[in-house]
């Protein structure tokens, strides 16, 4: 990203950018309606679940079943939030 679009990012209050988000990712995640709430499993090991949450060169992962101790837990998601947060201020540091 060029320096501007951080100034704009960073200039524009939290409740515009919230509406910006949403807008975009509804453009790229359209409501599935025959989903009904429903999850994915990541089925194997806590080795497959430590892998998966590891970055795949820009792709970084995230959810509950990415997180090793707390799959399938509110917690484990708010976890796997976290840590993928750091690993995108990381990359943006490189």
């Amino acid at each position: 990203m060029s320096h501007d679009i951080y100034e704009t990012i960073r200039k524009t209050p939290d409740s515009q950018l919230r509406v910006m988000i949403l807008q975009h990712l509804k453009e790229f995640f359209p409501n599935d309606p025959f989903s009904y709430g429903s999850f994915s499993e990541i089925a194997g090991n806590s080795e497959m679940r430590a892998r998966f949450s590891e970055p795949e060169g820009n792709i970084i992962f995230a959810g509950e079943n990415t997180s090793v101790d707390f799959n399938a837990f509110v917690y484990g998601a708010f976890m796997s939030g976290k840590r993928a947060a750091s690993q995108v201020l990381k990359m943006l540091e490189n």
